[in-house]
């Protein structure tokens, strides 16, 4: 999977908009990753363990059509359903962003560094909660957070 952090797809779309050629479809991205290196990378900033079990991609597949179906009985369809979100989470190519990098410029955060920014931000809104003596629990002031 291609990855790239907000920031840098935010400018990206901003470049676009302002210097982007009519016409040009930009796909935008700035590193594939593997999913195991990006749970290996979550698991060392909220200092847990890297997930070991694997699920196989035909069990994920006949689990989300399964929801697909259950929602769609519910009267609670998704507006893409689960199958094909599983489908597209699942592609194993990378993604070719060389002409936006060329036209719009290169993303400049590494997909690790955003990671560890999300993490922080979504513990300084409140929505994660980090044990103690956690990589970027509060106090190891690691993301410029004051005490």
């Amino acid at each position: 999977m291609t990855w790239i952090a907000v920031t840098d797809a935010a400018h990206a779309i901003a470049a676009a908009l302002e210097r982007g050629r009519a016409g040009t479809r930009y796909v935008i991205g700035a590193e594939h990753i593997e999913y195991r290196d990006v749970f290996a990378s979550v698991a060392r900033v909220v200092d847990r363990r890297v997930p070991r079990l694997v699920a196989p991609r035909p069990l994920l597949r006949s689990l989300a059509a399964a929801g697909d179906v259950g929602r769609w009985v519910a009267g609670r369809a998704l507006p893409i359903p689960l199958r094909m979100g599983v489908d597209l989470l699942s592609l194993d190519g990378w993604a070719d962003c060389a002409a936006s990098w060329t036209d719009l410029g290169r993303p400049t955060v590494a997909v690790d560094d955003a990671i560890r920014d999300a993490i922080a931000w979504f513990h300084a809104h409140g929505y994660l909660a980090m044990r103690a003596g956690c990589l970027n629990a509060p106090g190891n002031n690691q993301f410029g957070e004051n005490p």
